[in-house]
């Protein structure tokens, strides 16, 4: 059993995976952190991350400038920008980045926000509200997406559009192995060495939430925590290796694993473009739903046009193409792989319910993000 030296990476940190796979040039991948923009435009007004600030729809019709973007190579296309409004990426490189890289005010205007990482944006008050009704072609959005709490604050303001979505899942080799239906199909011995995990908090501790059917793959319990942590020890026989984002692809391709527990996105559309013969299902699944959030001191003129142009139906699709995460526009699904597709979004979220976030301390309800860091640490230190 291996543990990839490469360092830690969390969910978010996507920009990797096509890097890996080789899918697409240039690097370009799946995922998505924050946007930022700075800068140009004809409306220069602050605003307030607790109050809604609307600005004019005259002006944001007539919206000029360049904004500042924080996010993941990926979602970068130029079906993004319009004659008028245009965002500079810079790219992130690990998820860190969503929160450091944004401490400074002006730094970026906006930035690929996601579900998981709202607590943390909110403990910060880093993300503008946003109002909805001002945004051209919100209320078009999936309603399950566009509805979300995940992407509100306790109160219910919006701190994000939904840009685009992705969900975990099992994938094996049918010559090796059978799609697990509980948690003891992974300890049979025809599995041991042949498991692969990706080396991310985000995507284990959830996973085993949702295989022992606990109320939330976010919300774990003290409890939960020392059960997770007891099937964690009892899984070490059957894991070939704990990899960076990405690599599942290529160990299937070169039959050095059986099944992958942790698999995101397209993992099962480049194992097959790469020649591994693999299958796939909800088995430990959950959602994330990654968005495009406003930093303090934006244009919000030529923010909120920038929003809008997001959910257009072409930014959409592009953004389908170059990063193949799900788009957020049902009209846009035609540019997702007949693989990838699916029928009823309502089914999907019920097997792969929405991402909401650790919380960030512990409590007597649930154990905070940094206690699941260290548990996943320790494990992979014991190995």
């Amino acid at each position: 059993m291996t543990v990839d030296p490469t360092p830690s990476v969390r969910r978010l940190d996507r920009r990797h995976f096509l890097r890996y796979s080789g899918l697409i040039g240039g690097g370009l991948v799946l995922g998505g952190p924050w946007l930022a923009g700075c800068g140009g435009g004809d409306g220069s007004g602050s605003a307030s991350t607790a109050a809604v600030d609307t600005p004019d729809q005259a002006a944001v019709s007539t919206a000029t400038g360049e904004l500042k973007l924080l996010g993941w190579q990926y979602y970068e296309t130029p079906a993004l920008n319009t004659d008028q409004v245009s965002a500079a990426f810079t790219y992130l490189t690990t998820s860190t980045e969503l929160f450091t890289k944004t401490q400074q005010e002006r730094s970026f205007d906006l930035v690929v926000s996601n579900s998981a990482a709202l607590p943390r944006f909110l403990e910060l008050d880093r993300l503008v509200t946003l109002d909805p009704s001002a945004i051209a072609g919100f209320d078009a959005l999936i309603p399950q997406l566009r509805d979300s709490p995940a992407l509100r604050d306790s109160e219910g303001n919006l701190k994000g559009v939904p840009l685009a979505w992705s969900f975990g899942y099992t994938m094996w080799d049918p010559a090796k192995a059978s799609g697990p239906t509980g948690f003891d199909d992974l300890l049979d011995s025809s599995l041991t060495g042949q498991i692969g995990i990706m080396d991310d908090y985000q995507g284990i501790f959830p996973f085993l939430a949702r295989v022992n059917g606990f109320e939330s793959p976010d919300r774990i319990t003290p409890d939960q925590l020392v059960e997770m942590e007891s099937q964690l020890e009892q899984l070490k026989p059957q894991i070939k290796t704990i990899h960076p984002f990405g690599e599942e692809v290529n160990l299937f391709a070169r039959g050095e694993i059986a099944m992958e527990l942790t698999a995101y996105g397209p993992s099962v559309f480049l194992a097959k473009d790469a020649g591994a013969n693999v299958e796939w299902k909800f088995f430990g699944s959950a959602t994330f739903l990654d968005a495009l959030s406003v930093l303090p001191g934006a244009p919000l003129p030529a923010s909120y046009s920038y929003l809008e142009n997001s959910i257009s139906e072409p930014a959409q699709k592009a953004i389908a193409e170059t990063s193949l995460s799900y788009p957020v526009l049902a009209s846009a699904n035609v540019a997702v792989p007949d693989i990838l597709r699916y029928d009823d979004i309502t089914e999907v979220l019920s097997q792969a319910p929405i991402r909401e976030g650790f919380p960030l301390e512990d409590s007597p309800e649930a154990v905070g993000e940094q206690t699941l860091i260290e548990a996943w640490d320790r494990f992979k230190a014991s190995l």
